[in-house]
């Protein structure tokens, strides 16, 4: 089973309203639905790992505050010459908290983003442009649990399934 460790954002974006703005040549718009922060990546896992995911992941509810989140910039990944995403980056300090969540959960290198995009095929400079200058909604977003989900892959794009979900309930920094 294929799952990780996510921050659930289901319809906090509205991304059909960024696809009107930037353009859709060449990009497939993630649903608003389907909005999430990736903390850690766990892969494929067999149905007996699944209890001590579970625990790894109340363990780090515990230790974590609930939170707000403050979308700061766009990006892309790997390079803006040859993007394959489109993406929200995290303000700080909550960038910050975000990456010491992911670091609990194993994942030592997070960039804390939210994919909205993905590239089909080379898109044309401007809708780059216009991504570039897009400015991120500056409606924050209140985080309270974070989850274990599981991605089954279809032709049609993924269809995600919550295993199981933790409350954030610690009180540490983000500093």
């Amino acid at each position: 089973m294929r799952v990780f460790y996510a921050l659930p954002l289901w319809d906090t974006l509205d991304t059909r309203a960024m696809q009107k703005e930037i353009g859709a040549e060449g990009l497939r718009w993630i649903p608003s639905h389907q909005l999430h922060l990736t903390l850690c990546f766990k892969g494929e896992i067999a149905d007996d790992q699944i209890p001590s995911a579970i625990a790894e992941l109340e363990h780090a509810a515990r230790l974590f505050p609930p939170f707000s989140l403050h979308w700061e910039r766009t990006g892309v990944f790997p390079q803006w010459r040859r993007p394959r995403v489109l993406w929200l980056g995290i303000g700080d300090p909550e960038a910050g908290g975000i990456r010491k969540l992911g670091l609990a959960l194993g994942n030592n290198a997070l960039t804390p983003h939210v994919t909205v995009a993905r590239v089909k095929r080379p898109v044309e400079n401007e809708i780059l442009e216009r991504w570039k200058r897009f400015s991120p909604p500056d409606k924050p977003v209140f985080v309270d649990r974070i989850s274990l989900i599981q991605s089954i892959l279809h032709s049609t794009g993924p269809e995600y399934r919550i295993l199981s979900e933790a409350e954030l309930q610690g009180a540490m920094s983000n500093e």
